[in-house]
C-alpha cells in the first residue's frame, strides 16, 4: 500500500501488478487475511492485470475464482516465468 497508493494519487490507475513468490505463505494472522482483503476490494478496479508467479496450487484456483471477484484479469504463471509475467503486464491491456 505504501508504494501503490501514492502512485494511484498521481496517474489515476496502474496497468498491472505481479505477485511473486515460490510458494503461496498464506497470511500471518487473520488481521492480516482482513487488510489484504480491504486493499484488493479498495484497488481492483485501478488495476487492468495480476499476475500471480507462483508453483503453489493456490495459482490456479485464484486465477479462476479471481473473474468472480475483481475487475483485473488474472492470470498465473509458474515460478520460473516471472519474465513471461512482467510481459503480459506490460502489454496494452487492448492487445
Amino acid at each position: 500500500m505504501g508504494v501503490i497508493d501514492p502512485y494511484l494519487t498521481e496517474h489515476g490507475v496502474l496497468n498491472g501488478l505481479i505477485i511473486a513468490t515460490e510458494d503461496f505463505p498464506g497470511w500471518d494472522s487473520f488481521g492480516a487475511l482482513v487488510r489484504h482483503t480491504k486493499f484488493v476490494r479498495q484497488h481492483h478496479e485501478k488495476l487492468s492485470r495480476v499476475a500471480l508467479v507462483t508453483d503453489s496450487a493456490i495459482g490456479d484456483l485464484a486465477e479462476k475464482l479471481a473473474s468472480h471477484f475483481v475487475a483485473a484479469e488474472v492470470r498465473h504463471f509458474p515460478y520460473p516465468g516471472l519474465a513471461d509475467a512482467q510481459s503480459w503486464v506490460a502489454q496494452n491491456t487492448t492487445d
